[in-house]
């Protein structure tokens, strides 16, 4: 089997992405220099991918893990303290998700290539409400593509919010 083959045969499961998606945010963003997690979103809130790491497979391939941001449902000026407590809050709230043993809170394309995990982080800023979420796509061979992306929060009126982090 081609190393084409094997990437578009790579699948994970949902609570595997969501894992290694909480481990990497961690380590970018909580983890060593500030001065580097402060590039990677100064990178991101510019619309410009950030590379984060090379993953290895159990197929023996290795897999490139990179980070977007999807702001264009984000509702006034986010600065980085702002940033990395959505950060932390959206860690805590996969951790309960994962170590709850209920199913995860999902949505998913057809061909099981991107997930969106629906555990939002919520913070106030001058222009409103807003609800941040994690994305997971493997729909690039050989390159698992996290982004994070602000959602409008209406859509999660009906769950807990919870306590929104204050700009």
């Amino acid at each position: 089997m081609s190393n084409y083959q094997q990437f578009r045969a790579e699948k994970m499961a949902p609570e595997r992405l969501l894992t290694i998606g909480a481990n990497v945010l961690q380590r970018a963003f909580h983890e060593g220099p500030r001065l580097d997690a402060k590039r990677r979103y100064q990178f991101i809130m510019e619309r410009q991918p950030v590379f984060l790491l090379n993953m290895a497979l159990e197929s023996g391939n290795e897999m490139r893990v990179t980070l977007g941001l999807d702001r264009s449902e984000l509702r006034g000026r986010m600065n980085f303290s702002l940033f990395r407590q959505l950060i932390a809050q959206l860690l805590m709230n996969y951790s309960e998700a994962l170590n709850s043993g209920r199913p995860l809170n999902v949505f998913s394309d057809q061909q099981s290539r991107r997930w969106i995990f629906l555990n939002p982080a919520f913070c106030n800023t001058e222009k409103g409400l807003n609800a941040l979420v994690l994305a997971a796509d493997l729909g690039r061979v050989g390159e698992l593509r996290l982004e994070l992306m602000f959602l409008d929060p209406a859509q999660f009126a009906q769950q807990d919010a919870g306590q929104p982090a204050e700009a």
